[in-house]
């Protein structure tokens, strides 16, 4: 998320999803993370001090990993993120919502467990976020905006573009946390195979 309103709290889940450099090249083998997922909910929480910010939902997003490192994300028809917290002076609501598609190349490794790590400077496509503040009143619209700059610019969105995973035949859990200049988050995504 990239909005002031909600402090370093939204800030901290832009960075569980950041895109980091990488020089490794993807293993061309068949591995347990490739295939077609398809997301059944996620929960991101960061906190800060007074501020704790919580973004759920995004069901039905679509993602699709090869052995070669191409990663496509096709948000198009599925839920929005909705945001819950607290921060002085009150409470937070709102939503987000990303739409289209976003592809990037990555490091995937064999195996049940590993980290997907995305390459700098490979994020493509129409992919769009949009951010909806509920409460408090005065915080204006953010976007939508175009996904593969902001992830190109090391400005990032709460998207596994950069996690631990563990995955079976059909399911896979996408894992990360951070904790930096007093920010602590946690990010988690479930899947089941397409």
């Amino acid at each position: 998320m990239f909005r002031r309103a909600t402090g370093i709290g939204l800030a901290a889940l832009a960075l569980t999803g950041s895109v980091v450099a990488s020089t490794s090249v993807a293993q061309a083998a068949t591995k347990c993370v490739t295939g077609t997922w398809k997301l059944t909910g996620s929960v991101q929480k960061a906190d800060q001090g007074f501020t704790h910010i919580v973004l759920s939902g995004g069901a039905g997003a679509v993602t699709k990993i090869t052995s070669a490192g191409a990663v496509t994300f096709t948000f198009t028809g599925s839920k929005k993120l909705t945001e819950s917290g607290s921060a002085l002076p009150g409470k937070i609501a709102g939503w987000a919502k990303y739409d289209k598609v976003l592809t990037f190349k990555a490091v995937v490794p064999g195996g049940a467990k590993g980290t997907i790590s995305a390459k700098h400077g490979t994020a493509a496509g129409n992919a769009t976020l949009t951010v909806v503040t509920t409460q408090p009143a005065h915080i204006p619209t953010y976007g939508p905006k175009a996904l593969a700059p902001l992830l190109n610019s090391g400005t990032a969105s709460a998207i596994p573009v950069n996690m631990a995973f563990t995955c079976t035949k059909t399911a896979l859990h996408l894992h990360g946390n951070i904790s930096l200049q007093g920010v602590t988050a946690v990010a988690d995504w479930w899947y089941r195979r397409a």
